[in-house]
């Protein structure tokens, strides 16, 4: 595969787990919703190829989106709740931040 068609799967992929942080900052704090957007993350880094351009830009965007979102706003609220569900929601992305790149690295093939 070229560069530039890796460089536009890229941004998709980037643009895919953006859209997957914002989906789960937005439903974590219901029942159904916290269960849901966790396995929504977690399938689709899972299914994604484990090369740079698919799955390292998906879960950095998730966790960036959601750890951008936890932040206090200058009102003083907040989008990600201070419970079990928002705390989950961090650990998700901080999970998924570190296996992103080591999902993507290969193994060692021994020649001979």
């Amino acid at each position: 595969m070229r560069v530039g068609a890796r460089s536009l799967l890229a941004v998709l992929a980037l643009a895919g787990g953006l859209a997957t942080g914002v989906a789960a900052v937005a439903v974590h704090a219901t029942v159904w919703g916290w269960p849901l957007a966790v396995a929504a993350v977690l399938t689709a880094a899972y299914a994604l190829p484990g090369e740079w351009w698919a799955r390292l830009p998906f879960c950095w965007g998730f966790a960036g989106v959601a750890f951008a979102l936890s932040q206090t706003r200058p009102n003083g609220g907040f989008l990600v709740s201070a419970d079990l569900p928002g705390y989950g929601l961090i650990g998700v992305a901080a999970v998924v931040a570190v296996l992103g790149p080591v999902g993507t690295i290969r193994p060692r093939r021994h020649v001979g």
